[in-house]
């Protein structure tokens, strides 16, 4: 758990080197996982585009793995956006419906979506865990898609292969 206040000198660090690089390079999001911060209020004064992911179906995710959840976070940070993990949605559905509900209800804050085919907890490929709906599952291929899939180099081209084959 992370404080993330203004009395958090290392956090204070942190931010301001992320500043410093998203003025040299804009960023279009900086990533937090909601359920680990303890208090938001130096994310509150960042500079820079701040994200939350949304997560899975473990206990400590809390009121973040929903759609109604991940509203409060923008009642908050009203120009914050949300990285769409699917796998997490496959995780508390794997009929993949309840994607359709985040897209309904959050379409214009997705900023990116997250894709791999978690096995235990380990972000396996794909190809492999044949999870396509999961993939099938992306309304918008408009955002950036980031696979998360462990891969070895020789595996690439068999993920991406695979993706593009059930992408919409």
């Amino acid at each position: 758990k992370h404080s993330y206040d203004h009395h958090d000198g290392e956090a204070q660090a942190i931010f301001k080197k992320i500043e410093a690089f998203h003025k040299r390079r804009a960023l279009n999001a900086v990533i937090f996982h909601p359920h680990t911060i303890r208090n938001f209020d130096l994310l509150k004064t960042a500079k820079f585009p701040v994200a939350f992911e949304n997560l899975d179906e473990r206990l400590e995710s809390g009121i973040y793995r929903t759609p109604e959840g991940m509203k409060t976070l923008f009642d908050e940070f009203p120009d914050a956006s949300i990285v769409l993990d699917m796998d997490h949605i496959y995780t508390l559905d794997p009929s993949m419906q309840y994607a359709k509900k985040f897209y309904t209800e959050l379409r214009d804050q997705i900023r990116q979506i997250h894709l791999s085919g978690c096995k235990d907890s380990y972000p396996y490929p794909l190809f492999k865990t044949k999870k396509k709906g999961v993939i099938r599952a992306i309304q918008n291929t408009n955002i950036p898609i980031i696979i998360e899939s462990a891969l070895k180099l020789e595996d690439t081209k068999k993920e991406y292969d695979y993706i593009l084959k059930y992408l919409k």
